[in-house]
């Protein structure tokens, strides 16, 4: 399985975070690569300069 970076908002009204919440949960249950960052305040596809930054630092990480 390819790593996974998940970036979600808590209070997204178009996602659940319950939903997020599994796509990093059962992922792990296999003990499949994967990054998770939870935002409290950002809604849905609120996505900021640090939201950027962490998916930057994401794919820089892969391509290694």
């Amino acid at each position: 399985m390819k790593p996974l970076l998940i970036l979600h908002a808590h209070n997204d009204r178009s996602v659940a975070i319950n939903d997020a919440m599994m796509m990093v949960d059962v992922p792990g249950k296999a003990d499949a690569p994967r990054t998770f960052h939870r935002y409290p305040h950002k809604g849905h596809m609120g996505i900021t300069d640090e939201m950027i930054q962490r998916a930057r630092e994401f794919i820089e990480v892969q391509s290694l």
